[in-house]
């Protein structure tokens, strides 16, 4: 009798460990549980969050050092692969060789999530002579030359540069998996238009197989202005939300350029030289390399009336930003300071875009709602900014978003995102 989906290799993530207390401690911290042990290998979990809930369980296999004898490591029959690996090991444990000895039947899955997590300390670890003066570089090496993506279980959740870290890492990737036991929660899902507000989108093939679809502003915008911009206390940083939506509207190629800010545009000087407006190109172009390089110039102070006109819309984006921190009276706010570059920004999107056959809303909004948690979480106010750009604009560019191809929908899409 075959199992039920629940229960089956395809909703199992395979614990690997040279012992059942460490697999345990692992499935205990991802699934944030302190049950009681009862030495029992298949662990129920529910993956939950606001936008679908998906039965699974954790499958306990313990391993010794040789390959020898029989084991319950899957086979590599097609109906028995499982999405998900976990291998276990603490840091004085002789990892590898008891890594290397499962290899082939490990890799044999071809899961889709890979990770090896290594735990502080373990009693009933072997030691390993030499695991104490290993460096997580080389550690990280050796699991990346054969797929694994090395974890570090004591590592804070967020670290500015790296991004997800510790435990938090390995959920968000088990969150990832398109689990055949997901539901999507109601009110979530794309479904039809509400209203007439559509804003036409170009995926990049990249990053979404190459297909193309039109998503729903309702479905996308409030959920992604909440998720990158809600500080620690569950309030919305307009300043963070004005400086967005004045990149929206300013001039794309212009926003990504170095710039004198000394003949910045303002609307008091256009009226004195008309014939200085600076052109719109038809696009925008992905080219961050001048505008990260150049070194910023000193700003004068504006004093001129202000005024409201087309004007203003052909500001740059620096000079956007300035113009908000003069008027917050923040003088030390320097968006230099937490704009991403360009590889930072690739590397957001292919977070929030994972390589599926496909794209799915649902997992890209659970991507963003977890980058939203961990970022909320994140104490230091201009290290919060850098975390919410790079969300912001690796969405932006995993999307690619032109947003000169249509000044309604570019206004339409800066009105959604001023969020009360």
């Amino acid at each position: 009798m075959s199992p039920s989906l629940p229960t089956s290799p395809s909703c199992r993530i395979l614990t690997v460990a040279s012992n059942w207390e460490n697999a345990r401690f692992v499935v205990n911290l991802v699934t944030a549980s302190d049950a009681s042990v009862d030495k029992s290998l298949v662990i129920p979990w529910t993956i939950s969050n606001k936008y679908y809930t998906a039965d699974v369980h954790f499958f306990l296999e313990i391993v010794s050092g040789n390959d020898s004898g029989p084991s319950r490591l899957l086979s590599i029959q097609e109906d028995e692969k499982v999405p998900a690996i976990i291998f276990v090991f603490t840091q004085e444990e002789s990892y590898r060789p008891l890594f290397l000895a499962h290899l082939e039947k490990l890799t044999a899955n071809d899961a889709e999530v890979c990770i090896a997590v290594r735990l502080p300390s373990s009693k009933t670890a072997v030691p390993s002579p030499s695991s104490g003066h290993e460096d997580d570089d080389s550690i990280d090496e050796f699991f990346a030359d054969h797929g694994f993506e090395y974890v570090l279980a004591e590592k804070t959740p967020f670290d500015a540069h790296d991004g997800v870290l510790g435990i938090p890492r390995v959920r968000d990737a088990l969150h990832s998996i398109m689990w055949p036991t997901l539901i999507r929660r109601e009110g979530n899902t794309s479904g039809t238009a509400r209203g007439s507000s559509r804003l036409p989108v170009t995926l990049t093939g990249d990053a979404v197989g190459g297909e193309s679809l039109s998503l729903t502003l309702d479905d996308l915008t409030e959920d992604i202005a909440h998720s990158l911009f809600t500080s620690p206390e569950g309030a919305m940083d307009d300043r963070d939300l004005q400086a967005l939506e004045s990149w929206l509207d300013a001039d794309a190629d212009e926003a990504w350029r170095p710039t004198d800010t000394s003949v910045i545009v303002t609307p008091s000087t256009d009226a004195k030289n008309p014939g200085n407006t600076p052109s719109i190109p038809s696009g925008f172009e992905d080219d961050f390399t001048n505008f990260v390089s150049a070194p910023p110039n000193p700003v004068p102070s504006c004093d001129g009336p202000s005024a409201s006109g087309p004007s203003s819309k052909s500001s740059v984006f620096s000079s956007n930003l300035v113009a908000i921190a003069d008027k917050e009276a923040d003088a030390d706010w320097d968006p230099e300071k937490w704009l991403p570059t360009q590889a930072e920004i690739a590397s957001a999107s292919a977070r929030i875009f994972r390589p599926l056959g496909s794209f799915d809303l649902a997992q890209v909004l659970s991507t963003l709602q977890a980058m939203k948690e961990e970022i909320s979480g994140i104490a230091d106010e201009d290290e919060r900014r850098k975390a919410a750009a790079r969300a912001a604009l690796g969405l932006v560019a995993g999307l690619g978003l032109d947003v000169n191809d249509n000044e309604d929908d570019t206004s339409e899409l800066g009105e959604e995102l001023r969020v009360d």
